[in-house]
């Protein structure tokens, strides 16, 4: 089946006129920051060092790279005094769009009678495909990971009663604002999809625009 192209209109890709922007970057300074995220998480000074450009510069390299969906965010764990660091991982610009082309497919063919539970059963499909390779990880640690990688920006704010982020990004953000009850359905179900491999009948909630510019995801522990 062939995506209606209102949803193909709506997959945020990287045209021929983006991919040369992209490139003309090459040795510029937001190609240093992206090479030095390339291999994994890094913190604002730690892209600093391993730049070797002044702190404000790297900020301002950051700010546009997230703007531009290159680069997802999220808070580390608390501890000792102050607000934690922010972690800056690249985004894939087309892995993630494939796995979630898959996931509408999944959610519209066939014809349902009940498309959002349709669309949770595709959301939990395309969670178990995405779960992370990291054994000493518990659920919250792979959800939090899958999220990022996929360009969400998960942001932690509670960790009791209930896992909670706020999610700062949406790659189908102009498909969802009047379709939650299939798109938000379908990440609900990816996240519970996730959580559920290292933690067996653990629970997802997705409240969809709870903020004026993010979403609130929760995840309950088995009781």
């Amino acid at each position: 089946m062939v995506l209606p192209p209102y949803w193909c209109s709506n997959l945020v890709t990287l045209d021929p006129v983006e991919n040369a922007s992209f490139q003309s970057d090459r040795g510029s300074g937001r190609h240093r920051v992206l090479d030095a995220v390339a291999s994994g998480a890094q913190t604002t000074a730690e892209i600093v060092t391993a730049t070797g450009l002044h702190e404000n510069t790297v900020r301002g390299h950051l700010g546009t790279l997230l703007a531009d969906g290159r680069l997802a965010r999220s808070r580390e764990n608390p501890s000792g005094r102050g607000r934690p660091a922010w972690r800056w991982i690249a985004v894939g610009l087309s892995d993630p769009y494939v796995e979630l082309s898959l996931a509408l497919i999944d959610a519209m063919s066939p014809p349902d009678d009940d498309p959002v539970a349709a669309a949770r059963a595709a959301g939990l499909r395309w969670g178990e495909r995405l779960v992370a390779d990291d054994e000493n990880a518990d659920a919250w640690e792979h959800v939090l990971t899958v999220m990022t990688t996929q360009g969400f920006a998960p942001e932690v704010v509670a960790h009791e009663p209930e896992r909670t982020a706020l999610l700062w990004r949406c790659p189908l953000l102009a498909a969802a604002r009047g379709n939650e009850s299939v798109v938000c359905t379908i990440h609900e179900g990816m996240v519970e999809g996730v959580a559920q491999q290292w933690e067996p009948g653990a629970r997802a909630e997705l409240e969809p625009f709870s903020q004026p510019h993010a979403c609130t995801v929760r995840v309950r522990a088995v009781t």
